[in-house]
């Protein structure tokens, strides 16, 4: 059997486009983050601008709305680490043990 651990998942990650990471990274389809993508461009919180030289490639920026979302969700985290009294590294320890085994239910479905 496969043990997804066993893969350089960050050198794998860093080499992907953004879709690919947001899918890497949310275990999903690029056709879910194109609906995501129209979904927070709708509510004002992402634009999408078509590159002049390739028009295949799709620049992503948030807009001060998306910002401040960013800093109310990133704020929460914080809140929520240390409510349940863990490090940064605790969850980043924890994150990782989940990521793995969602790799490995993925792998036995």
């Amino acid at each position: 059997m496969h043990d997804p651990s066993s893969d350089n998942t960050e050198n794998r990650f860093n080499s992907l486009k953004l879709d690919q990471q947001l899918c890497f990274v949310l275990y999903t389809t690029t056709n879910k983050i194109t609906r995501l993508y129209n979904i927070l461009e709708a509510r004002g919180l992402i634009t999408r601008q078509r590159e002049t030289e390739d028009e295949r490639r799709v620049t992503v920026h948030l807009t001060p709305a998306g910002f401040d979302l960013r800093e109310r969700v990133l704020s929460v985290r914080e809140e929520f680490i240390c409510r349940i009294g863990v490090s940064e590294t605790e969850a980043d320890e924890l994150r990782t043990a989940l990521r793995k085994l969602i790799g490995y239910i993925k792998l036995e479905k």
